[in-house]
């Protein structure tokens, strides 16, 4: 039996054989990720992830290699077409002729699910921005399931047609059921093609908080804030530190909400259907700020966004400036199993009166900072970076408005970088003894730094210091987002993933 995953001291993805009598483990491939064994038993097929953030989900190679892990060959490579999805994985047609895989391409929202003849020869079968996974049935059927665009605990069950020598599509697609309260992973179907196997998983993100105590710091009292059974992800905290500002879709949509660390229920700050995310006060504490974007109709997604202000004194929100791209719903799972806050456009304010507010977007091959104004908008391009748009970005601006900490996930190290916005220089910390970080966070006096370090047995929160020691504050079950430190310095809030799997079969599938 061949199996795959983030594995060993590295947490790469590696491919190993296992003795299902004696128990024993045989690495055969690093590297890889999707493993499949073909019908006959005698090739693996893996996907090839050379990114430096294995939780990307992506790779741009598929290879072969014989049941030993012997004699590779690279079959296929997605080249300039865009990347394919390790999370879908790779599945074997059943007279072993030809391999399915989910293919990104660079900029369109859709995936395309094609195949590839043993001869690397690709056929496209469908494509659509909420596909996510798939089985191949004898007799030409694949089975495929569509998420909800903006809600990744609902998704429905299709099946199409194809020649299964060719691979090209030789039916209509069409409806088979729809799954409602959980997401759908590693979808099989046994040889027969009688029964389905699946797992059904749901996700949900809390608000989590902490008071700051000590020297070294510590956290006391780490709990969670929100106690519904939704979606939360916070924020950033009031200007006078005695509340968290949240969204969450306890009420359907991506609303705002706003709570105190000793409350148990929030109060509701900014309702509507449009997909809300990162609220946060002004710098002169007149306005909550917000990014919103029109909601998915399960199809397309918005192209552009706009960065809203709702007064504090009461009234109707209002647009402050218009912001390029979508980053995915904060409800929906990316890369067909993470449930992230990640991605751009996104901003950043001060707590100081008077200094600018900065936004991220992406053009290209590059992320621009801009600084912004909650009364007059869009003000002048402070910064661009180069960046790999396959791989997280992650980034946060200092207390005061001068600096801006920001880093690239890579599993091999833990670079971070601190740009001067006075003067544009940039200097690097080296986070000593860890890598894959995966998001930051300034402290409330602007001389350490809140990080989270990703792995496969779950994140790590650290506190970092300018000159690169790091202290572990706790580590959790899956994944862990978004560390914001109060104003004040006495709290510190985070996003905190978890989530519930089980297989499940279904019996007479034809």
């Amino acid at each position: 039996m061949a199996v795959s995953g983030l594995s060993g001291s590295d947490d790469r993805p590696k491919i190993w054989a296992v003795s299902v009598v004696e128990g024993t483990f045989q690495k055969l491939q690093d590297d890889g990720t999707g493993a499949a064994v073909s019908p006959d038993g005698l090739h693996i097929a893996f996907i090839k992830d050379r990114s430096k953030d294995p939780r990307a989900g992506v790779g741009n190679e598929i290879w072969l290699t014989d049941a030993n892990g012997g004699n590779a060959k690279l079959l296929a490579s997605s080249g300039t077409r865009g990347v394919f999805h390790t999370a879908a994985g790779l599945k074997w047609s059943p007279d072993g002729r030809r391999l399915g895989y989910v293919l990104r391409p660079p900029k369109a929202p859709e995936l395309t699910l094609e195949s590839v003849g043993l001869d690397g020869a690709p056929a496209g079968i469908v494509s659509d921005a909420r596909l996510r996974n798939f089985a191949w049935a004898p007799g030409g059927r694949i089975y495929y399931e569509l998420t909800d665009s903006s809600d990744s605990s609902n998704s429905s069950l299709w099946q199409v047609e194809v020649n299964e020598r060719t691979g090209k599509l030789s039916g209509v697609p069409r409806l088979v059921t729809n799954f409602a309260g959980f997401a759908v992973r590693d979808l099989q179907i046994t040889t027969d093609g009688k029964r389905l196997a699946l797992l059904k998983r749901s996700d949900q993100s809390d608000v989590y908080v902490a008071e700051l105590e000590g020297t070294p710091v510590h956290l006391k009292n780490p709990r969670r804030l929100t106690q519904d059974d939704r979606i939360d992800w916070p924020g950033r905290w009031s200007l006078d530190s005695k509340s968290i500002f949240f969204f969450s879709d306890r009420r359907g949509n991506l609303d705002i909400f706003e709570q105190r660390p000793q409350d148990e229920n929030p109060q509701t700050i900014v309702g509507g259907t449009e997909d809300k995310r990162m609220p946060q006060m002004s710098p002169d504490g007149a306005w909550i700020l917000y990014i919103a974007w029109n909601k998915s109709n399960g199809e397309s997604v918005a192209q552009t966004g706009h960065i809203m202000r709702f007064p504090v004194a009461g009234g109707p929100p209002e647009p402050v400036l218009e912001v390029k791209g979508y980053p995915g719903s904060a409800r929906a799972q990316r890369a067909g199993f993470l449930l992230t806050l990640r991605g751009h456009p996104d901003f950043h304010c001060p707590i100081i009166a008077g200094r600018s507010c900065v936004v991220s977007e992406i053009e290209a091959n590059h992320l621009l900072f801009s600084a912004f104004d909650p009364l007059r908008g869009r003000g002048v391009e402070l910064a661009r970076i180069d960046i790999n748009p396959g791989v997280n970005l992650f980034w946060d601006l200092s207390p005061d408005g001068t600096r801006i900490a920001f880093g690239q996930t890579d599993a091999r190290s833990g670079t971070l970088h601190i740009l001067q916005l006075d003067g544009g220089t940039v200097s690097d910390i080296e986070v000593k003894g860890w890598a894959n970080l995966t998001t930051v966070g300034w402290s409330a006096d602007g001389r350490q730094l809140f990080v989270s370090k990703g792995a496969s047995s779950g994140d790590t929160l650290l506190r970092v210091g300018l000159n690169g020691d790091a202290q572990a504050l706790r580590k959790a079950g899956m994944w862990i987002e978004r560390p914001a430190a109060s104003p004040n310095g006495h709290y510190l809030a985070w996003g905190e993933v978890s989530s519930n799997s089980n297989a499940w079969i279904i019996e007479n599938f034809q």
